[in-house]
């Protein structure tokens, strides 16, 4: 089935329903600044990595409390700024609790554990497929524009679900 700017929208719903519920099942809050961490070792600063000696090295408190970047809202696949805030949040509150950094296998190993914590919380759910692979899109898809594009995401995220899962590969991408 081919994918379309409404299918991928239908899945980034589902997988907002289920940012929600992980956030409230691990407690995890979250603000948007334009200062937020952008560097591993600026993200494990924000959780206060052995401050505090707690298990796994962070304060728990810092952990659940995450900071995330306030821009490049505007072309994404979410409907509003505030479904992908959560997103981001989640996906670094994933990257702190695997301790993957940012390189290239970090972030997919951190998509990898996502997918996961996603199957988790949406046992309910009756098929989650293609969340998950909006999900694979949107990280691990977008390291492999990033490696093939000298460093660089794309400016529009949702052209680039849309390209990437209907089968065109990242370096033939402009």
């Amino acid at each position: 089935m081919t994918w379309t700017a409404a299918r991928i929208r239908s899945a980034a719903a589902t997988i907002d329903l289920l940012n929600r519920i992980i956030c409230d099942m691990q407690d995890i809050t979250y603000t948007a600044t334009a200062t937020a961490p952008d560097t591993w070792d600026a993200l494990q600063r924000s959780a206060k990595w052995g401050d505090q000696g707690a298990a796994f090295g962070y304060d728990w408190h810092a952990l659940r409390h995450r900071e995330v970047w306030n821009g490049a809202s505007d072309k994404t696949i979410f409907a509003t700024d505030e479904q992908n805030f959560r997103a981001r949040a989640v996906h670094d509150y994933v990257h702190l609790l695997t301790g993957n950094g940012f390189t290239p296998d970090g972030e997919r190993a951190t998509c990898k554990a996502q997918v996961e914590l996603m199957r988790s919380a949406g046992t309910f759910f009756s098929d989650l497929s293609d969340a998950i692979a909006v999900v694979r899109a949107e990280v691990a898809g977008q390291v492999d524009y990033n490696e093939s594009h000298g460093g660089a995401f794309p400016d529009d995220q949702l052209q680039f679900d849309l390209d990437y899962l209907n089968g065109i590969d990242p370096a033939d991408m402009a």
